[in-house]
């Protein structure tokens, strides 16, 4: 699916419901997930996890990794064609957390 669902730990950051179940068990597990997230507990220590998973795939990690992909590239194709290698930028400097979506 390539989203949320793929990071997403079963009732610890959070429940994903399949939408490929019929409607009546759909209900069922919809009900079930939202009476586990209604216990006080669950929902402080599932918003904690879910604050650390969005931290660690914020906007800058993901700008990070796309930089290093598109580097890894420019440096294979360089290579190849038998032309110096792109400089590696300096790492941007550490600030604040984003806030989650």
């Amino acid at each position: 699916t390539n989203g949320a669902a793929e990071l997403i730990e079963h009732r610890v950051q959070g429940s994903v419901l399949s939408a490929e179940l019929p409607d009546e068990s759909r209900a069922r597990a919809l009900a079930n997930e939202l009476r586990h997230w209604l216990d006080p507990e669950a929902a402080r220590a599932g918003g904690a996890a879910a604050r650390a998973l969005a931290e660690r795939h914020g906007h800058d990690a993901c700008a990070a990794a796309s930089r290093a992909v598109l580097r890894e590239v420019a440096d294979q194709r360089a290579a190849s064609a038998g032309g110096p290698t792109a400089p590696s930028p300096e790492p941007a400097p550490a600030g604040p957390a984003e806030p989650a979506p």
